[in-house]
């Protein structure tokens, strides 16, 4: 068994403006370090061997704060990476549904079968997601404990495809900034142990 902490990336400016980020490379701001040092804070005693990160700032730079002191080396994968939303990156998201809003609409809808212009469909997103956590878990001995800091859409249909979900179910899931999700992996069987959990933040859980 393979225990998997799945971190989201602090926050960045465009996440408060509600920028479409994608494979843009927007830096974590002051509230995204504060973020990422809490979380950090969490996992202090937390044994961990190996820590992945897609090879954006947002990321690289949480997962930096995370390995601090710790003599892991930070493993980068573009696989890991947000979905690629080609013309909509950059824009935020009022200036896509003024733009495009039947696009728009069909994305907050469905984003499933919703391929952005220039973009990734999901099931693309899902297949290089799958492919590094196929990496990741055959790199590592059992029993191990692995950080993987990435982004909201690739954790979350890595996630429904460890629990044997349509890719749809995605959609029943969120990921806040630097939440905190635990899932123990087997041969044949995942077990969440905790999901999008940002107690550390100082934000109550309902």
């Amino acid at each position: 068994m393979t225990r998997f902490i799945l971190v989201r990336h602090g926050e960045t400016d465009w996440n408060k403006e509600h920028r479409i980020q994608g494979h843009a490379d927007a830096p974590l701001n002051a509230d995204g370090i504060a973020q990422a040092k809490s979380i950090a804070t969490r996992l202090f005693d937390t044994p961990v061997h190996a820590i992945f990160s897609s090879d954006v700032s947002r990321t690289r730079e949480t997962a930096a704060i995370i390995a601090a002191d710790r003599g892991i080396e930070i493993q980068e994968m573009f696989d890991l990476r947000e979905r690629n939303y080609g013309k909509w990156e950059g824009v935020t998201q009022g200036e896509w549904e003024a733009s495009d809003p039947a696009g728009f609409a069909h994305w907050k809808r469905a984003p499933e079968t919703y391929v952005p212009p220039g973009g990734e469909s999901l099931q693309e997103v899902h297949e290089r997601a799958v492919r590094a956590y196929n990496y990741i878990s055959q790199n590592q001995s059992s029993r191990s404990t692995v950080v993987v800091v990435g982004h909201g859409a690739a954790l979350l249909v890595l996630t429904v495809h460890l629990l044997q979900l349509p890719l749809k179910a995605r959609n029943n899931f969120n990921l806040s900034n630097t939440s905190l999700s635990v899932l123990d992996v087997g041969q044949d069987f995942t077990v969440i142990r905790l999901w999008n959990d940002v107690s550390h933040r100082g934000i109550s859980i309902p």
